[in-house]
């Protein structure tokens, strides 16, 4: 079994961290132990916002976590198309944006057309209508 991998958005200031470890008491997340450059903290649960990996890779081989932006292009003339997506966590898989159909890993086969652009903590504008730049 192949351990799940998190990073952690720490609120109070305001800056993604690595995730160290979990501590559980009674089934409930009682404490996160992150670090940064080397350095361990712990943080209780109301100043995180924890996100787990998918496991995938996009195009340029960054590791895709749950809260990520991902940006698609294809471009087949004479079609060409783009979107934003975040990756969401939703009735047991990862998914892209809020569709309850289609999960991530629909879409395996093409992911070298997707890029993680950012995420929803640090860069929540990418998601705004109209955002395809790259």
């Amino acid at each position: 079994m192949v351990a799940q991998k998190f990073r952690a958005w720490i609120k109070s200031k305001q800056r993604m961290e690595s995730v160290a470890s979990m501590t559980w008491h009674k089934d409930e997340l009682s404490r996160i132990t992150t670090r940064l450059n080397g350095v361990l903290s712990a943080h209780l649960p109301d100043d995180i916002a924890h996100m787990r990996s998918t496991g995938l890779f996009d195009k340029t081989d960054v590791e895709i976590f749950e809260g990520d932006i991902l940006e698609w292009h294809y471009s087949e003339v004479p079609l060409q198309q783009c979107g934003v997506y975040a990756i969401t966590w939703k009735n047991g898989a990862f998914r892209l944006g809020l569709n309850d159909g289609e999960t991530l890993f629909d879409f395996i086969d093409d992911l070298d057309w997707f890029e993680v652009v950012g995420n929803i903590y640090e860069n929540p504008d990418l998601l705004e209508v109209g955002a395809c730049n790259h």
